[in-house]
């Protein structure tokens, strides 16, 4: 991530509980110094790994075991090497999937990867939480989420694989007080046909597209295809159709379809 004009790294194998921050605008210089602009290493005092780090309006370090502000010890100020301070917000670890800053809140994956955390400031407490968004739909979470990625137009959605290469989605609007769970795709338990691995989304000309590597068995032989949930606004209700997979013919009459 970065944050004041620097590039920052954190959590190696060898290191788990540092963090790296690049000199100020040379992204490539991390030679140690004590000047305001100079890069410099914070090592947070705890047992707990580092799994990412967001930029904020300061620092969130998401760990094994809670989530901590790194910020700079003036109000205002940009971190310096002299400059700097470490605070533990909550005590709800996280896994190693990237977080996802959505406003001025960021989803995380708990550490037992089956409970997506809303890291945010709370009015009422004067603090920041992270609350359980699983915690009116538990079971959907079952045998733990794998991968994850968030859509922001035409609805904000949270898209997810559980372990099994089920798709889940969390319709994600605080403004509407609105956090909405559903089950998709789903595989043959017996079959394991239909296996979603991974999923992406990019941004398209009206609305983002969110992309699928979907492993298939067809004619009894395994194929990986990548695929793309059609269109969400096709005017016409002819043109629109919502299944697992599917192809669009369009040429003359035909009461036989091949090569599927």
């Amino acid at each position: 991530t970065s944050l004041d004009n620097r590039i920052i790294y954190a959590g190696t194998d060898s290191s788990p509980q540092s963090i790296w921050l690049s000199a100020v605008d040379d992204y490539d210089n991390f030679r140690e110094g004590v000047e305001d602009d100079d890069s410099f290493e914070i090592v947070m005092l705890t047992t707990s790994a580092i799994r990412s780090v967001v930029a904020m309006d300061a620092l969130a370090a998401v760990t094994s075991g809670g989530v901590a502000r790194v910020s700079s010890n003036k109000l205002e100020q940009p971190i310096t090497p002299t400059n700097f301070t470490v605070k533990e917000w909550v005590t709800t670890g996280g896994a190693t999937l990237e977080p996802i800053k959505v406003g001025s809140c960021i989803l995380y994956l708990d550490a037992v990867k089956r409970r997506i955390r809303e890291f945010s400031f709370s009015a009422d407490r004067q603090e920041y939480v992270a609350q359980d968004l699983t915690r009116l739909a538990e079971h959907i979470t079952s045998g733990g989420i794998t991968c994850m990625s968030f859509m922001q137009h035409p609805e904000p959605i949270l898209w997810a694989f559980r372990s099994d290469g089920t798709l889940l989605s969390m319709t994600y609007n605080r403004t509407e007080s609105v956090i909405a769970w559903a089950q998709h795709m789903q595989v043959d338990a017996k079959t394991t046909d239909d296996l979603a691995q991974s999923i992406a989304v990019l941004p398209g000309t009206n609305e983002d597209e969110v992309y699928m590597s979907v492993l298939r068995t067809v004619g009894g032989v395994q194929h990986r295809y990548i695929e793309v949930i059609y269109g969400w606004e096709q005017g016409d209700l002819k043109d629109s159709f919502f299944v697992d997979c599917g192809i669009k013919y369009s040429s003359v009459a035909a009461t036989s379809i091949t090569g599927l």
